[in-house]
């Protein structure tokens, strides 16, 4: 529940801070509009910058586990096929 509720506050904090960058910007450059794409461009450039730097990193981990996976399954492979040229010896030595 407190994790929900810093997420709604950070939400809300992100909103008026963008809505006051755009405010101040509208002043300095005397269109309300324009500011606000500027802000708005800025946000979706931050947020294509970390989608990116973190897909980076997600992926590298499940190259990684995907990699443990594989030397796994590459081990059992080669452990079951020593265990059943193992055991047709036991059978055949019994005959």
């Amino acid at each position: 529940m407190v994790l929900i509720i810093f997420a709604l506050c950070l939400f809300v904090g992100v909103v008026f801070l963008s809505l006051a960058g755009g405010l101040w910007l509208s002043t300095i450059i005397g269109d309300t509009i324009l500011s606000l794409l500027i802000v708005g461009a800025v946000y979706m450039l931050l947020a294509g910058a970390i989608y990116t730097l973190s897909l980076h990193s997600v992926v590298r981990k499940w190259r990684r586990r995907l990699n443990t996976i594989y030397e796994v399954s590459a081990t059992f492979e080669t452990l079951s096929l020593r265990i059943g040229c193992i055991v047709k010896k036991v059978v055949d030595y019994l005959r």
